[in-house]
């Protein structure tokens, strides 16, 4: 609903938080056309994750993180505290 409400975001960070959205794809298409230019993008999800209670969509690649229309910067697994994430962070060019 936030997202909807304005034009522009400067940035977008969610770190943990996308797993916990039912509507996960279109938010995360939704920050990469609000985004402007040279705006960073910055996401991280647990990998190897699965469905319960709280996470309500599971990743199961790193660029399932990647907005359409914006340039990657960085698309990988890694290890943090012992627990695997995907992290994408990208740009939307000129």
């Amino acid at each position: 609903e936030y997202l909807n409400s304005i034009d522009v975001l400067d940035n977008f960070f969610s770190h943990h938080s996308l797993e916990h959205m039912i509507d996960a794809e279109e938010i995360i298409q939704l920050a990469g056309q609000k985004l402007k230019p040279r705006g960073i993008y910055y996401v991280i999800v647990p990998a190897g994750d699965y469905l319960h209670s709280v996470h309500h969509v599971v990743f199961e690649r790193a660029e399932e993180l990647l907005p359409v229309g914006l340039e990657p910067i960085l698309i990988q697994e890694q290890e943090r505290f012992g627990e695997k994430e995907f992290i994408c962070v990208a740009t939307k060019m000129d």
